[in-house]
């Protein structure tokens, strides 16, 4: 999920890419964050943050993951892990494959 001033579309010269992913692994937080990081080698600015389907789920409704998911974006997601408004993610995320 693309989140923060790119998602508002409120880009400015020091915005970076903010992505929230969500995959099913076994790795510790920070191991698979840099595993992402290094196999997308982003040549812009980038905040990943990787989280398991567990974890997103007890934290989806704190303050930091609200906040993030109110204008957020999918920007991919497998057919396998469809979610819909109605279990869990506001209704301005919409499942659909933009980059």
């Amino acid at each position: 999920m693309l989140f923060g001033s790119l998602a508002r579309g409120d880009v400015g010269g020091q915005s970076d890419l903010d992505l929230i992913l969500i995959v099913d692994t076994q790795e510790r937080f920070l191991d698979r964050c840099r595993r992402f990081y290094e196999a997308l080698e982003p040549s812009v600015g980038i905040d990943m943050l990787v989280y398991t389907p567990g974890e997103f789920e007890a934290m989806r409704n704190g303050p930091f993951l609200r906040h993030a998911l109110r204008n957020a974006k999918v920007v991919y997601e497998a057919m396998s892990r469809r979610r819909s408004p109605e279990r869990g993610l506001p209704s301005s995320v919409t499942p659909k494959l933009t980059w």
